[in-house]
């Protein structure tokens, strides 16, 4: 059996009270270094191993007098194991520090176990940083006794990583303590059991990855002390390579930037890092440092279980540059693999593995622009991307994500002119070539090709949380929601603590009228993510879907409390003041969107078209040409919205009487869109059913755009009916005209105005007039409908329209009082000067 031998440290006092001899013999022992100030909680530990049999040497096995030093070496040298017990008083002790030294420059293994938090100094951090270690504060008493046992009887004959002398005494007069970086990709699938408070069951410390069960890995950049932030990357280079190269195995998943970034929050905060990510249901952490010297510098890499709280593999890298380091990725994936007992699986390659080593300046470039693209800076992220392409011209998937990122910001025509940059048959694995293809369909509108290469994805690596968040994000913009949402659904399983999942499918199942649902995931990205102002922004969106306008506005402004420029609440504010009616005071703040040069594409745009929604509705068509122009570009460049950019043009000319100048645009409109026609089409049979013209050829597009039977969406027929009951109106028959009328207000689907405007007309038409008064009130206050999934500002205009026809009433009946009190309000909420 086994020994275990105690240091010397402080020797002389207290020998008395030493629970038992040391081990003086043949047979293998383990050697304990500790302060001799924590022996009242050493000792029952060292007992515990001593009755199980473990062979202890401690510093109660030198005997007085005897030749101290020697005795010491001899001891150490002689033991199978080194044993330290880390406290804040050990790791401050020189002789601790002296006897691990010696330990490691004979190629003693060395296992540390932890009896309270405590920061290695960085001598010490470099010394112990690859070798095992157990947490008491993990365990309960009895379970962290039993691990020390395992640890200690099985004692291996080396530790991987073993740093000789010479070496690391040279590199480490250059350590100096360094904030831990925290920026970590890694997957959290499911619920495994973690360890528990004692008494409750435990999970099996023993992982066995299968297909059903994979395992889940987190990745730790490498803590970078060399003293030498211009290196820093390097530490997210690698990570982001063994996070492509691990997840590409079905038997593992690794958690994504953001959900890492989540827990690593949390430790900067105070938190135990470890114990953070098995509480989220991490089973291994793949960690280390970076320390140097002026010529090289050295890298130390470990894979901890963090079920049994001890290391699994630990691996050094001396004399490195960049490059090695870099090149050494697939070797560090291929022994963390074995390590975690990961099946060896052919044919799954990694990402952008191409050109990381031959064109490192590139690679450095690319990392920089990930790291921007996760931090929402798009200006930044795009500019990394472009200079690591004008080093690499040829680095497929920086082009790609540099394609993306133009995208979401609103230049579509400009990320489909990258992707198409991107030979057919140019040389790419497998998984970056599916992708570069999936974009390249979605951003040519060939979306049911999209959704079935993202699927082909997901076959291969079915825990992809980007193929997953794509393939979401396409059924979303193809109207497919509620499979959107359960893909996000899926994936907040998988990544509970991932801020982009909470935030998407927040904000989706909001849109879809699903607002328990949403309630609950937002209370939970709020709890998880208090300082997001996207949490309180979402939060307050929700509150506007329920015509909550107070809290709305109080959330928006928590917002932009946490981020003065956060310019999706500067819009949810003016969104939210417009509602309540302060319409001039809205429009100023939406044009100072506009005209801001500095934001992105997609604000300005927003705010462009919602200043034309207010102009509308304060009886300003005029002005919408101009409320547009400055952003022309934008829209085309965007493309989505350009169908758009028509259709409110047209709009505003209606308004205005020019009902054939409207009648052109809206042609011009269908050339340049090649989306479903039905808002165009609507608008042109509203055109023509009003002035008593045949809107057969219209009726029949809806009809050809209809959705199945079985879709509940039902746009085009209450669209047809919309239309057949302004026609019958028109011919004098107000009975079919509420029977029409009132069909397309109780179909579900989206409505291209209030219909409840024509329903009220069409009941005061037909005598029915206490009916009209009720649909005219709810057309005056009716915000959103059934597929709106927000509060929509161009109703506001109908909301206007209402009020003239509530009057026109009053005036008919005589109530010229009620009339010219309403007239006035409906005056008062206009102010004839542009704000």
């Amino acid at each position: 059996m086994q020994s275990i031998v105690c240091s010397a440290t402080d020797r002389r006092a207290d020998m008395e009270k030493r629970p038992f001899s040391a081990y003086q013999g043949e047979e293998p022992y383990i050697f304990v270094s500790y302060a001799h100030a924590d022996s009242a909680r050493v000792y029952p530990l060292i007992t515990d191993l001593h009755e199980r049999g473990v062979n202890i040497w401690y510093d109660e096995g030198i005997e007085p007098g005897s030749k101290w030093r020697e005795e010491l070496a001899g001891a150490i040298q002689d033991a199978a194991q080194i044993l330290f017990v880390a406290s804040e008083k050990s790791v401050a002790s020189p002789n601790c520090e002296r006897e691990l030294d010696y330990a490691l420059s004979h190629n003693i293994p060395v296992s540390v176990v932890y009896i309270e938090k405590v920061d290695l100094p960085p001598a010490l951090s470099f010394s112990l940083g690859s070798h095992q270690g157990i947490f008491e504060s993990h365990y309960d008493t009895q379970t962290f006794r039993d691990k020390v046992f395992d640890l200690v009887s099985k004692a291996p004959d080396k530790i991987l990583g073993v740093i000789p002398t010479g070496h690391r005494n040279r590199l480490s007069i250059w350590l100096a303590a360094a904030a831990l970086l925290l920026t970590t990709l890694a997957i959290y699938v499911g619920t495994r059991p973690a360890p528990t408070e004692e008494g409750a069951e435990r999970a099996s410390i023993d992982i066995t990855p299968t297909l059903e069960d994979p395992v889940r890995i987190a990745i730790n950049p490498l803590n970078n002390v060399t003293g030498d932030t211009e290196i820093g990357w390097i530490s997210d280079g690698l990570a982001n390579l063994l996070r492509d190269q691990l997840s590409a195995s079905r038997y593992a998943v690794v958690l994504s930037p953001n959900a890492w970034r989540s827990i690593a929050d949390n430790a900067a905060q105070g938190g135990d890092i470890a114990a953070l990510a098995r509480d989220a249901g991490v089973d291994y952490l793949i960690s280390g440092e970076m320390l140097g010297d002026d010529d090289a510098f050295l890298a130390t890499m470990r894979v901890t279980n963090l079920r049994a709280g001890i290391d699994v593999m630990a691996q050094t890298f001396p004399d490195l540059t960049p490059e090695a380091l870099i090149n050494s990725s697939e070797r560090i994936a291929t022994n963390a693999k074995q390590a975690m007992k990961i099946p060896r699986e052919d044919g799954l390659q990694s990402l952008a593995a191409d050109f990381v080593t031959g064109n490192i300046g590139a690679y450095e470039a690319f990392v920089e622009g990930l790291e921007r693209n996760i931090s929402f800076d798009y200006p930044g992220a795009e500019q990394s991307m472009r200079a690591a392409l004008a080093l690499a011209p040829d680095f497929h998937i920086a082009r790609y994500r540099l394609a993306d990122i133009l995208y979401l910001t609103s230049q579509r025509e400009a990320a489909k002119a990258e992707i198409a940059k991107i030979p057919g048959d140019a040389v790419q694995d497998q998984r970056e070539s599916l992708y570069i293809k999936a974009f390249s369909q979605f951003l040519n509108a060939q979306y049911d090709n999209a959704i079935e290469t993202y699927q082909e994805i997901l076959k291969a690596y079915p825990y992809e949380v980007e193929a997953q968040q794509r393939l979401a994000r396409v059924y979303y913009e193809t109207f497919q929601e509620q499979k959107s949402v359960d893909i996000l659904t899926t994936l907040r399983r998988q990544e509970p603590e991932n801020p982009y999942v909470l935030g998407a499918l927040g904000y989706q199942l909001t849109s879809i009228g699903e607002l328990e649902a949403a309630e609950e995931v937002l209370a939970d990205y709020l709890e998880r993510h208090p300082d997001l102002p996207n949490a309180w922004h979402l939060n307050a969106a929700l509150k506007l879907r329920r015509t909550d306008l107070a809290g709305a506005e109080a959330d928006f402004s928590k917002a932009l409390s946490l981020e003065a420029d956060y310019t999706d609440s500067r819009i949810g504010l003016a969104k939210t003041l417009a509602l309540k009616g302060e319409l001039n005071t809205a429009t100023a703040r939406f044009l100072s969107i506009r005209d801001d040069d500095t934001q992105l594409p997609r604000h300005r745009i927003d705010a462009a078209f919602a200043v034309a929604d207010l102009h509308r509705a304060l009886e300003q068509p005029e002005y919408v040409d101009d409320d547009l122009a400055p952003v022309e570009e934008m829209i085309r460049g965007e493309g989505v919205r350009v169908g758009l950019y028509w259709y409110t043009k047209a709009q505003a000319q209606i308004d205005r009487g020019a009902s054939d100048r409207a009648l052109e645009t809206l042609a011009t409109a269908k050339r340049e869109d090649d989306g479903v026609p039905t808002r165009f089409v609507h608008l042109e049979g509203v055109i023509k059913a009003r002035r008593g013209d045949n809107i057969d050829q219209e009726l029949a597009i809806l009809q050809e755009n209809r959705l199945p039977e079985d879709n509940p969406d039902r746009t085009e027929d209450k669209a047809i009916l919309h239309l057949e009951g302004i026609a019958a109106m028109h011919a004098g028959d107000a009975g079919a005209a509420v029977d029409k009328l009132r069909q397309a207000v109780d179909l579900y689907g989206y409505e291209y105005g209030v219909y409840r405007v024509e329903l009220a007309e069409a009941l005061f038409a037909a005598g029915k007039n206490r009916e009209a008064l009720k649909e005219i009130e709810a057309a005056r206050s009716q915000h959103n409908n059934l597929l709106s999934g927000d509060l929509r500002l161009d109703l506001l205009h109908h909301q206007h329209q209402a009020g003239h026809v509530l009057a026109s009433f009053y005036e008919r009946t005589g109530q010229d009082r009620k009339a010219k009190a309403l007239l006035t309000e409906l005056h008062d909420q206009i102010d004839v000067d542009r704000p």
